[in-house]
């Protein structure tokens, strides 16, 4: 349970595949960032039919599938340690490190710099200031690169962390909003309060 609670709380998306390719240990943000179908988010999931349904999809470019899978299975096993960016169809660009623990087991973590990449892209083009981050390791993401060339970012997150050293918000703070809440529902005799929210800095 502890492991798992580690995983989950990750800041990457991350999956281990067993020395026989089978998925033994993924977290919620693996899932979510290569948009895997339930039918293959559960351990047990061979590597290479992961490998089959993103070639299908065309994560690894044109061409036959089974030519695809042969050759990105062949590459995968021939190196102790791998780093790559990858474009998906949808447009998110992935950092992927790759990983053989020594009992075999093979670590893969995956990281979305699609935000980062956009801002390179505009302040290669002379941008001169930044306007749209919407989440908070978007802005977190983008800030430093922008801050290098004294460029301003103008977020819309809602996460107070992330703002300062050039980022600047323009949204609605959530402890502005709580505080307003539990003021209204305070004078209309209300005392006690539940919250559903996410273990981050939000």
């Amino acid at each position: 349970l502890l492991l798992q609670t580690t995983v989950e709380n990750s800041a990457q998306g991350l999956c281990v595949f067993d020395s026989q390719g089978q998925l033994l240990l993924y977290n919620q943000l693996w899932v979510e960032l290569l948009e895997i179908p339930p039918d293959l988010a559960h351990p047990g999931t061979t590597l290479d039919q992961l490998l089959h349904w993103r070639a299908s999809r065309g994560d690894y470019g044109p061409g036959p599938v089974d030519t695809i899978v042969a050759r990105h299975r062949s590459d995968i096993e021939r190196a102790d340690e791998r780093l790559s960016e990858r474009t998906l169809p949808g447009g998110r660009v992935l950092a992927i490190r790759g990983v053989v623990m020594p009992d075999g087991r093979r670590l893969t973590t995956y990281r979305d710099i699609t935000a980062a990449k956009a801002a390179e892209q505009l302040l290669a083009q002379g941008a001169e200031i930044i306007v749209g981050p919407l989440f908070g390791p978007s802005v977190a993401a983008v800030t430093p690169i922008a801050r290098d060339r004294a460029v301003p970012v103008l977020a819309f997150s809602t996460e107070k962390s992330v703002a300062g050293n050039g980022a600047y918000l323009l949204s609605f703070l959530p402890q502005i909003e709580v505080r307003r809440v539990i003021s209204y529902a305070a004078a209309n005799g209300h005392r006690a309060f539940a919250a559903l929210v996410p273990q981050t800095a939000y």
